[in-house]
């Protein structure tokens, strides 16, 4: 079934915008209004048990919901001829989604081994020391039951290496592009505007960090120097997940490359002087450059 996409234009910029900037809003919103009820309140800690199962089901219904308005939106503006079927419609907008299943081998290699491998080259200096130190899979200190078993399939590693990438990709990626898209703006602005929502999406952590810290002036630095950083990479992340996406028209694409990089964190520089040769230590920081 071939889908019939809506025409480019359709729906008027400042409408996409405001539509997109309400989806941050409907996605963080589970966290402070599902989420609570949930959990019977505010001062608990993002990695109770409690809070991940109810925060996850939140982001869920939130990634559902936003695919809703998008739908919606494009329809109320015409985006489909009055003649399609809504099955027309909804396949049309999984297409537009990137939720469409790859056609071919080739595409299938498009969208998962391409843009993984281009990802993990972003991470040759800490995959080089994690070479070093043997914890490579396969290597002889990496331990399924330790770093697979415990960490990514653990409740947080749920959260963080499947729920929290697809349905931000989800989000961020897909229905804000779309959106954006078929209200006319070019590429360059779906790579670098469509990501500050994305970084604006982290800016709660703020909050979550000053109460962690003490709620106090301190903490209150603390978590704006520490969420300021978070936004600056967030978004830059953002601009390349973004690229993907155009590149690839699947979400798959982003969601792999979101995970990849949550499994391997943010590059520690400092590791490289643990390691003793003097070569090893300008081969690794060569790398890292």
């Amino acid at each position: 079934m071939t889908a019939t996409l809506p025409s480019i234009g359709q729906v008027p910029m400042l409408v996409a915008t405001l539509a997109c900037m309400s989806f941050t809003i409907v996605y963080l919103a589970g966290f402070y209004v599902f989420v609570d009820i949930r959990t019977g309140g505010t001062g608990r800690s993002r990695n109770e048990p409690k809070v991940i199962v109810a925060r996850c089901k939140a982001v869920i219904i939130s990634s559902i919901l936003t695919a809703f308005l998008v739908w919606l939106i494009l329809r109320l503006y015409g985006a489909w001829p009055d003649s399609s079927s809504i099955m027309d419609q909804i396949h049309s907008l999984l297409w537009i989604l990137g939720v469409v299943p790859p056609s071919s081998w080739f595409a299938l290699v498009n969208v998962i081994c391409l843009p993984v491998l281009l990802t993990a080259s972003l991470f040759l200096g800490p995959l080089s020391l994690m070479f070093l130190d043997n914890s490579l899979i396969f290597q002889s200190n990496f331990s399924f039951h330790r770093d697979v078993r415990q960490n990514i399939l653990s409740l947080e590693g749920v959260r963080n290496f499947v729920i929290g990438p697809l349905t931000e990709e989800f989000v961020f990626r897909a229905c804000v592009i779309a959106l954006l898209k078929f209200s006319g703006y070019s590429n360059m602005y779906l790579v670098f505007a469509s990501s500050l929502y994305f970084g604006l999406a982290h800016l709660h952590h703020a909050w979550e960090k000053y109460h962690d810290y003490g709620a106090n002036a301190r903490a209150l630095k603390t978590a704006l120097l520490q969420s300021g950083f978070q936004f600056l990479y967030t978004t830059v992340f953002g601009w390349y997940v973004s690229w993907i996406f155009i590149r690839t028209d699947s979400i798959l694409a982003p969601t792999l490359c979101h995970t990849f990089c949550n499994i391997m964190g943010f590059p520690d520089v400092n590791a490289i002087k643990d390691h003793k040769p003097v070569t090893q230590k300008i081969l690794c920081s060569s790398v890292y450059v």
